[in-house]
């Protein structure tokens, strides 16, 4: 299994490292991931949800952000969506808009990454995919994904073929709780 940690603080102080000074240290991929990490955490902050989301994905030289957020039916909120849904959303949208095929489309989803982290107090917390959104993930022949764990300030990247359909998200904890409880 190919896994990689890396710490997104400067271990000596409680200040983020500067974003220059991260280009010149680490290797592309490593600052590349510390900008993604800083923007997905600013965009979970848009979330009106109660787990706050926020995906970056990256491809070639492109950045489609994403959130967690209700879509709207009937003036009312009724399915929530993903962040990793959205940014892959995005990700679509953008590219048909520009008149690209499908085809040219599934070519850069398989050649990205996906980027989640969810922020809670300012901090980040478990961003793992739930499996609806691992499959889609896997569907989509997308490779690679990073996402935030509970260790302070770090993020886990993993190849999508080491992971597992065995993550339900909050909500589908949520409704299996919920059923239980009105059984009892």
């Amino acid at each position: 299994m190919n896994t990689n940690i890396f710490t997104l603080k400067n271990e000596n102080e409680n200040e983020n490292i500067n974003t220059r000074k991260i280009l010149n240290i680490l290797d592309y991929k490593k600052s590349y991931i510390f900008d993604a990490c800083f923007w997905a955490s600013k965009y979970a902050q848009y979330s009106e949800l109660t787990q706050k989301h926020g995906s970056i994905f990256i491809c070639d030289d492109m950045v489609i952000t994403g959130y967690n957020h209700y879509e709207v039916c009937k003036k009312k909120p009724c399915v929530s969506i993903h962040a990793e849904e959205d940014a892959i959303n995005n990700f679509i949208i953008k590219h048909q808009m520009k008149g690209y095929d499908d085809n040219y489309i599934r070519r850069k989803l398989r050649k990205s990454v996906l980027l989640t982290v969810r922020v809670k107090n300012n901090n980040l917390r478990m961003s793992a995919p739930c499996r609806d959104c691992l499959a889609l993930i896997k569907f989509y022949g997308i490779k690679q994904i990073i996402f935030s764990i509970d260790e302070k300030d770090k993020v886990l990247s993993l190849k999508t073929k080491d992971m597992a359909y065995n993550r339900p998200s909050s909500g589908q904890r949520w409704l299996s709780t919920t059923k239980l409880s009105a059984i009892n």
